[in-house]
């Protein structure tokens, strides 16, 4: 968070509201930190880890940043 403010670049954060090692609250309060465009993908039964859908959703929006 301490330097999430800093960031100027377009950002896309996915993550899952079950984590227990990096816990929705922490990534919220980052991301509300971050001044530059921003987009999130929340989903609710993932864990720690890397969903294949989230995987998707990540190329979906560089995608359609690089065009």
């Amino acid at each position: 968070v301490n330097f999430a403010k800093d960031i100027n670049v377009p950002v896309f954060m996915t993550f899952g509201l079950i984590d227990n090692v990096t816990p929705a609250t922490t990534i919220f309060a980052a991301y509300n930190a971050i001044p530059s465009d921003k987009k999130y993908y929340l989903m609710a039964d993932v864990q720690h880890a890397n969903h294949p859908i989230q995987m998707e959703r990540v190329k979906e929006y560089i995608l359609k940043k690089i065009k």
